[in-house]
């Protein structure tokens, strides 16, 4: 063999070796790139009717709850707080941080709580619906993430007790734009019905498995998987 091709099959063999290595370097965490997503400001008025955090205990807008069984609840500190969590999935090398706003909804009935945002994704923004609920015999997490623009479908993603990764529903979300919905006698437009077939399916009898929103107000009713409707009076 020719000094050519010995020296040609040693440089083939060090590329490939430093490709491995550089593969190696992406997952173990060493050669990350960092990107963050701005949130367009045509969207930065989601949830506007809400005062924004830093907030002191109390000072959120209460939100009052009825259901239609008779029962009453309120919700009593709602602000609106930086998006920090569920984060976009990294993607090779890169990982993502999201700009944008959430509101948090604690009940007083259930051991659960619900969290609605608005964030800038690599596929745009973004609603998440996020619902929290406590139990052993069922899944403890379930987040719904639609797409706001382009044409990327929305999907589901739940975690299980005791366990730490999130896994993807089969069946992605129900979307449909209401052109307007009253609600304790007060009539909000182009309000946004999302499904969540997860929680519908699997979760608790209290899961919300069909949530109301509208872009100023956020969740205004929801429906649970036993069939009782919550109307929400921010």
């Amino acid at each position: 063999m020719g000094p050519f091709l010995i020296t040609a099959r040693r440089a083939a063999l060090g590329l490939l070796l430093g490709l491995g290595l550089t593969g190696l370097r992406c997952h173990s965490g060493c050669d990350e790139d960092y990107v963050e997503l701005s949130l367009p400001a045509s969207y930065t008025d989601y949830f506007a009717q809400f005062p924004g955090s830093p907030s002191p205990a109390g000072a959120g807008r209460p939100v009052d709850a009825r259901s239609s069984t008779g029962l009453t609840d309120r919700y009593a500190n709602v602000f609106v707080t930086p998006y920090g969590f569920p984060t976009p999935e990294s993607y090779n090398c890169t990982i993502y941080r999201s700009e944008g706003r959430s509101l948090f909804y604690n009940p007083s009935l259930y051991p659960r709580y619900f969290r609605l945002s608005i964030a800038q994704y690599p596929s745009g923004p973004t609603l998440v619906v996020e619902e929290q609920f406590g139990g052993s015999a069922t899944p403890s997490a379930s987040e719904v993430y639609y797409p706001l623009t382009g044409t990327e479908p929305g999907r589901v993603r739940y975690t299980e007790p005791g366990q730490y990764t999130r896994t993807t529903y089969a069946e992605p979300p129900a979307v449909q734009t209401l052109p307007a919905l009253t609600v304790a006698g007060r009539t909000y437009r182009e309000v946004l019905r999302l499904t969540n077939p997860y929680a519908a399916q699997h979760g608790p009898a209290t899961a919300a498995g069909v949530y109301y929103i509208d872009r100023g107000y956020g969740l205004v009713r929801f429906e649970q998987r036993d069939g009782t409707v919550w109307d929400l009076t921010p």
